[in-house]
């Protein structure tokens, strides 16, 4: 696992080496309640799951 300290709307940008041009830039940001958003922006060849969905069975089955 890779961790990596970010100051709030700091980014880190994600890619595929067999295709450099498609990036995913990932954003933190705080929120005043003490929790974060995370921002991401890229192409929509991208799939982005939450942890929890991914757990699921019945989102297995649909994917």
């Amino acid at each position: 696992m890779l961790v990596l300290k970010r100051q709030s709307d700091e980014g880190v940008i994600v890619w595929n080496e067999k295709s450099p041009t498609d990036q995913l830039r990932v954003s933190f940001r705080k929120l005043p309640d003490g929790t974060y958003q995370l921002a991401f922006d890229g192409p929509r060849s991208f799939k982005i799951y939450r942890e929890e969905m991914l757990q699921n069975e019945c989102f297995k089955s649909e994917k």
